[in-house]
Formats: C-alpha cells, structure tokens, sequence
C-alpha cells in the first residue's frame, strides 16, 4: 500500500474468511490516509464497493471475478497454470506466475498505471 498511495492512490482493503488469520494484525494497523480496512463486508456492500472502484486489485478468487462482473477494471494477480481456465471476463488484466507471489513489484504497478491512464 506504501507504494500505491505515494503514487497518489487511495482504496479499500476488503478481507473475508480466508484472511482470518490477519485480522488481528490488521485490527492493529494504522492505515495511511486514503485507505481503509473493510473486514468480512455484506454482499450488497461488496459489490457496492466493487462497482464504485476505478480500479481492483486482486489474486484469483470469487472476488475477482465478482469485481469484473460489476464492471470495475480489473488487475489479477494468478497461477500461471489457472489462467486459460479461470480468467475473468470483462476489462481485465491478468499476472502470472508459476507462484503468484513471484510477479514483480513493478509489474503489477506498471499494470495499474496503464489501467488507470484511462481514467485521467
């Protein structure tokens, strides 16, 4: 988030039931201005929050494909291996990685500058 918002962004940080185990981390974080944390949030909220955002970031999850389906741009983040099955539809660009957690840094903020040019 450090990087986003020095690049000017603000967002919501949405978690549900499969980051329980952050959650007490997070309870605890001083989250910069511009940011929020939105834990566990309703459905109708969600997609709520979905459908108002310029721009998502997310991994491969029902999320994801929730927030393409609301019409957001989209930025994935997913296994090489489950990209030609489990893309989502819509304005999306996709990551990959053998391991997620190896896409560059600057990648996914190369990938989110060029989507949000859109918007300026």
């Amino acid at each position: 988030m450090n990087a986003l918002q020095s690049a000017g962004w603000t967002g919501v940080l949405a978690t549900g039931e499969a980051e329980e185990r952050m959650e007490a981390e997070l309870q605890n974080t001083v989250f910069l201005p511009g940011w929020r944390w939105v834990a566990r949030p309703p459905l109708a909220e969600l997609t709520r929050l979905l459908r108002s955002c310029a721009i998502y970031l997310g991994n491969d999850s029902g999320v994801t494909h929730l927030a393409a389906a609301c019409g957001a741009d989209v930025v994935a983040l997913f296994r090489k291996e489950f990209v030609s099955a489990w893309s989502p539809f819509g304005r999306s660009r996709v990551l990959s990685a053998d391991d997620p957690d190896g896409i560059p840094a600057r990648d996914v903020s190369a990938a989110l500058t060029r989507r949000s040019a859109r918007f300026k």
